[in-house]
Formats: C-alpha cells, structure tokens, sequence
C-alpha cells in the first residue's frame, strides 16, 4: 500500500541565461555549438550545408554554404583552432563517397576529402582526437558486404588520409554513427549492429587498432544508438533510442566504463505517447548531462544527475524533434530540431531551468513553449520511503506512480503549486523491489522520473 504522508513548500529556482528561438529554412540540423560571442548550427539540405553564427541573442552575424553535392552533411565538430569539421556523403557521379570538409573559424572552406570504398560510403560521425587527428565514422558497402559494415578513417590536421579501418560485427546491416575523442588519442564509436536491432560500442586507440569492441541488445526488439560523448571522468556515455516492449519505444542512455562494461543504464519513458526517442547528449560541467529528442511529437530536453536519472523534463509544442544539443558556458541549453518535412531548422536557446522566452515566431505556429516541470526521487534507489520533488508546475498536478508493465499503482491530485515546488513522502515498502517509473502532470506538460526499489537492507 502506498501512503501520502505530508506536502511540503520550497521556492522554485531561476536561472537568468539568455535565451531565444529563431529558425531558418535550410534543411535538417546536424549540429550545434558555442563559440566566442554566440552560437554556430550547422544544416543540410539539397546537397548544400549551410553554416550560421548567432549572436547571444539570435540574431545572424554570417553565413557560409559548403557543397555535399548530391547528399547531405550529417555531423558538425568544432575545432580546437576555432574553425569546424563537417561530415556527410555526396555523389558526384554514380557513387555515394563519405565527404568530410574543415573550414575556418568563419565557415569557409579550408579543405575537403572524399572516402571511398569499392561500392559507396556514407560519413555520419565526426571529431578531432587530443593530437589534433581528424576521425570520421560511417558505413560502407561492398560486393562482399552488401548490408554495409562500420568504418573509421582518420586525417591529419592538414586533410592527408592517415588510414581507414572497417569492422563487421555481425551479419546484417552494420553502421558506426557517432565518434567521440579520448583523452589519450584514441576514439569511442557507437552504432547499429545485426540488422539495426543492436547497439554497438568500440573503443580505439589513436591508431584505429580495437581495445575493446560490444555489442548488445538494449531493448524489446531493437536498440539504436544516435551519439556517444567521452571525458575524463568516464569512459563513453552514449544515448540512443529502444523498444521498451512490443508497443513502446523509450530514450536511454548508458555509461560504459574503460573496458566498455555497462556502469549504469537509464530508461526514458514516454508520457502521453506511446515513444520516446533520444537522438543527443552533452555533459555538464556542474554534474550530469542533457539530452535532447521528441516525444508526442514535441522536441524534449531532459536534465540528468551524474548517472543518468532524469532531474527534470521540459516539452516543447508540435511539428519537430530535437536532433543536436549543447551545454552552455551561462548554464543553459542549446538545441537545433528539425521540422518534419526537413525544411527547417529551429534553433532554441534556454536558461539552465529550461525556461525560454515565449516571443515565438510571428506567424508560424511552432513557437516554443517551455515548463520547469519536473520530478525527482530521494534517496533513489530507496528500500521503501523516499521524498518526491516536484518542481515548476504552474496549475494543478497529478502525480502517478508506475510499473514497468504501465500500470498506475498511485494516482494523487494535487492542488495549485503555482511556480513553487513540492515534497510528497511517499512508501513503497509494500511493493515488490524493482525499476518504477514517477509522472507528473501539469495542464499540457508532463515529467517523468525513475525511481529503483531494492529490498531492505541492500
């Protein structure tokens, strides 16, 4: 039996960061940074990449276009010398060729490389290592690998191919999507394996040679990787998107230690949907991590602690997903998302709440529009009682708590917190130990919170 044992009040939090939406008719987003005085996204469409630098308050101080003849651009890095590194695909006659080109700090062209293999070669990845080595990751199709197998090459600074290595966990199609630099020259990759059903993990020394290399099922019947970060203080933190089971579809994120073992794995469920998909991550230089994707067809940015637990969830209005995101030096967030006909990238620049300035976009009905819900369990795990922060709603809440089968075992209704926060003591001593899921709802917004019940004593 669940109790509700007492309410308690606590002021909510603020942040003052600057903050903005803007949007441009050039394609897909494929990435977004901070830079000196504002912000540069990059996007793709019709075989052109545009590049455009903002100012701290949205506003457009240039633009550069980079040919992808024939294809498209599909990742950004930013360069230690300020400049940016572009990766993607073109197809200047026949044949699909991976393309990675470096520009200045001012997105012009400083050189560009094609990657060949004997049938085609699509680039998706791409970073500078701690040498100042160029990486690109991909897929590549051959006669004798027709589904395509992952691949990594590496450049010099100077754009001089420096080799290429190709990997074929499985049979199935095999990709490598994301690369992420290690401190000690090496690389972390993630991809698909087995046909798109299996993540997939390497880790690399800075001469491609393999460390360690896994691959794994992370849902119900698929699991498929989109963006992998690495850092001093951990291995590999990857997210990605999975079948929770035959009808959902959930965000996750998973930390891998040195030897690619899975040190923690969190679930992000859906709320008024039926999916949930994560398609970005970035750390925090205070503790823990931001991921950006869609649910119900909004974009989402999720605030997490060092392991991974949501702290809270913000939602913004329909039409696009959020693809690419970026922690900011003021404390707050920003996020490139695509409309879902490709046509346009939508930029958003929060505070370190997830408040933004609801100006919205005259006449166009896709405005942003951001809450400070969110929910948080303490202690979590927990052998029975614990506290659940409720912060940032703006009418009346109702507070659930889940199985894993999505069930609701607790339904409260709660009464007017009007931009405050909430302690709920809860008790769950007379549930079985497990994973359960803590939703809160406030008029259109919505939060969810993991919370893990282990048996007393442990």
């Amino acid at each position: 039996m669940v109790k509700l044992l007492s309410i308690l009040f606590i002021s909510s939090i603020t942040s003052a960061a600057a903050t903005f939406q803007v949007a441009f008719p050039t394609g897909a987003p494929v990435g977004v940074v901070e830079v000196s005085g504002g912000y540069v996204v990059a996007s793709s469409q019709d075989g052109v990449c545009t590049l455009r630098k903002l100012d701290l308050s949205g506003s457009t101080l240039w633009t550069s276009t980079l040919a992808f003849t024939g294809g498209d651009a599909e990742d950004m890095a930013l360069l230690s010398d300020g400049g940016f590194l572009l990766a993607g695909y073109s197809v200047p006659s026949m044949v699909r060729a991976g393309r990675v080109v470096r520009t200045d700090s001012q997105g012009q062209q400083v050189w560009a490389s094609t990657i060949s293999f004997p049938d085609s070669a699509h680039a998706l990845g791409c970073a500078q290592s701690s040498t100042g080595m160029i990486a690109v990751c991909g897929t590549a199709y051959s006669s004798a690998i027709p589904d395509g197998e992952g691949f990594l090459s590496t450049f010099t600074s100077g754009g001089t191919p420096a080799g290429t290595s190709v990997w074929n966990p499985d049979t199935g199609h095999s990709a490598l999507v994301s690369v992420a630099a290690q401190p000690d020259g090496g690389y972390s990759l993630c991809g698909i394996s087995h046909g798109d059903i299996f993540s997939w993990a390497m880790r690399t020394a800075s001469d491609r040679s393999v460390l360690w290399t896994r691959s794994w099922m992370e849902g119900f019947t698929y699991s498929q990787p989109a963006r992998c970060i690495a850092g001093d203080s951990y291995g590999m933190v990857m997210c990605g998107t999975a079948s929770i089971d035959n009808w959902y579809t959930g965000g996750y994120a998973d930390l891998l230690g040195a030897g690619g073992d899975t040190d923690w794995h969190v679930l992000y469920m859906p709320t008024t949907d039926m999916a949930l998909h994560a398609y970005s991550i970035d750390d925090i230089d205070t503790g823990g991590f931001c991921v950006t994707g869609s649910t119900t067809g909004r974009p989402i940015l999720i605030r997490t602690d060092a392991s991974g637990n949501q702290v809270w969830r913000v939602e913004m209005q329909a039409g696009y997903a959020g693809r690419e995101i970026s922690y900011c030096s003021d404390g707050g967030f920003i996020i490139a998302a695509r409309t879902y006909d490709s046509d346009s990238t939508w930029v958003f620049k929060t505070d370190g709440n997830g408040f933004i300035d609801l100006t919205g976009i005259e006449g166009d009905e896709c405005a942003a529009d951001f809450s400070q819900l969110s929910i948080t369990a303490f202690p979590n795990p927990c052998s029975g009682p614990f506290s659940a922060l409720l912060s940032g709603a703006r009418s009346d809440a109702t507070l659930e708590i889940l199985d894993l089968a999505g069930r609701t075992i607790l339904r409260q209704e709660l009464d007017g917190i009007v931009d405050g926060s909430r302690i709920v003591q809860l008790d769950l001593s007379g549930d079985a130990p497990g994973i359960y899921f803590m939703r809160v709802s406030s008029g259109e917004a919505s939060s969810t919170g993991r919370l893990v019940l282990v048996a007393p004593g442990r």
